[in-house]
């Protein structure tokens, strides 16, 4: 899912978590994590992954969602080090 500048790696959306609501027995959402991988070869060096293709309305939509989420990871370091540098 992450742009071909990080050949190596793919973030995957895990939902590890549901409430079950013990009267009605709704089970709800509650929780998602983003855990990226890394590919490694056999002496643990890092591997290119073949390219991920959303194909899907769904799968387009978290792909354009993750996009956003790294291109906002990304002007967070650059801010947080920009402090660091001035302070």
């Amino acid at each position: 899912m992450d742009q071909p500048s990080h050949q190596h790696s793919m973030t995957v959306l895990m939902t590890p978590d549901t409430a079950k609501e013990i009267r009605t027995r709704n089970v709800r959402h509650v929780n998602n994590c983003f855990f990226t991988m890394v590919a490694v070869d056999d002496n643990r060096k890092p591997v290119a992954v073949k390219p991920w293709q959303p194909e899907s309305d769904d799968e387009r939509r978290r792909h354009a969602a993750a996009v956003l989420r790294k291109e906002m990871r990304q002007e967070m370091e650059k801010r947080f080090g920009e402090l660091r540098v001035g302070g």
